[in-house]
């Protein structure tokens, strides 16, 4: 099967599956720059006509799980959005299901006539430890053309179990078992634009956008801060959102925030310290400062529905979306590089709504470890 003859498989696939009535008559289309080449066959991305050709959200398409094509069978199996598609990818090529992991259970199919019985009894008993009686009834049955099942300790124990019983002459497999809905489950799921708020997942696509709106508005945000506060020595940027995940919101502190905040709350007759405000994004004289750079994502984010209405696994991809959108600005050097970044700690933060390992954890995926000494002590993980 070549890309042209998948591209068809795959259109198909979407016809049969989200006909005219399934989305309220939304045309579908394969997303052609999206689709990826592999050794097994391709990954086909998909969504609404109406969102690719305008842009407008109310079209774009939730839960939209890539559909892989088989190079060699034609066969199309669906994968899923609750994890990053290497998952599935990962789990396909184990299994040959991107939903199936493989099992503990040793599955017997069948052995060769010259098939050395007596070693392969020595083999079951030895690694699961079955009597004579049981192992000698597993093998019979396989030798009779009947599958048998062995059950292991371990993922490498089927392993071992397998790779000997093989170099015996027996026909051995690890038993997969199935992890997550059914492709009916998953492709019943996809939904669009005004559903977006109780969608199971929200699409690649989707996702995409968010990622790159949320880069965009930050870095105009800080680069406006920069530019109004040149002599400023900045070592905390910053975005901040809530449990569940409103859209977020710029900070950012400097030494010389910090030491106005101080000095403000000095005055006030308040007892804080400057260590008790180094990381409190609220607490700057600089949070929000952007913020109207914010437009964009403001309306991204409100075109997804109520926030509290959201399902935990938008939630995860929104957040996991604007943690994305940071690491792509610090991999474009905007937070400078060796001793000059290490100086500098980003984050996205919660305030108030999560507990510090949380804050810090994030942290440590955004950071290198040379910047998170003072912060981690100062929240105490």
């Amino acid at each position: 099967m070549n890309h042209a003859n998948a591209r068809a498989a795959a259109v198909r696939y979407l016809e049969q599956t989200l006909g005219p009535s399934a989305l309220g008559g939304l045309p579908i289309t394969i997303v052609d720059e999206l689709t990826q080449t592999h050794r097994f066959g391709w990954v086909f991305f998909y969504d609404s006509v109406e969102h690719q050709r305008t842009g407008d959200v109310a079209f774009a398409l939730g839960g939209n799980a890539p559909l892989i094509v088989e190079r060699s069978t034609g066969r199309v199996l669906v994968t899923g959005t609750a994890e990053p598609l290497s998952a599935y990818l990962t789990r396909y090529r184990d299994s040959g299901d991107p939903h199936g992991e493989l099992g503990t259970t040793v599955v017997l199919t069948g052995a060769d006539a010259e098939a050395d019985v007596v070693a392969a009894l020595r083999t079951v008993r030895n690694q699961t430890g079955l009597g004579l009686a049981t192992a000698k009834q597993h093998i019979d049955r396989c030798r009779g053309g009947q599958s048998a099942e062995i059950e292991t300790a371990s993922g490498d124990a089927a392993n071992r179990l397998v790779d000997e019983l093989v170099s015996h002459g027996f026909q051995a497999r690890r038993a997969i078992v199935r992890r997550g809905p059914s492709a009916d489950a998953v492709m019943a799921a996809v939904t669009r634009g005004s559903g977006l708020s109780t969608a199971m997942t929200l699409s690649r696509t989707l996702l995409a956008e968010v990622r790159r709106v949320v880069r965009d508005a930050a870095k105009n945000a800080w680069r406006e801060l920069r530019a109004a506060r040149p002599n400023d020595t900045f070592y905390y940027y910053v975005l901040w959102t809530t449990g569940v995940v409103h859209r977020p919101a710029p900070s950012a502190c400097s030494e010389e925030g910090l030491a106005q905040v101080v000095a403000a709350y000095r005055q006030s007759g308040s007892g804080m310290a400057a260590k008790e405000l180094r990381w409190s994004e609220n607490d700057s004289p600089f949070d929000l400062a952007g913020d109207h750079c914010f437009a964009r994502v403001t309306t991204l984010f409100e075109s997804l529905g109520d926030p509290y209405e959201r399902t935990d696994a938008v939630r995860r991809q929104l957040l996991e979306a604007v943690v994305q959108a940071l690491r792509d600005l610090d991999e474009e050097g905007f937070f400078g590089a060796g001793r000059e970044r290490d100086a500098v700690v980003i984050n996205v933060t919660m305030p108030g709504e999560e507990d510090e390992a949380e804050t810090v954890a994030r942290a440590r995926t955004l950071n290198p470890r040379g910047a998170l000494t003072a912060y981690a002590r100062a929240l105490r993980r």
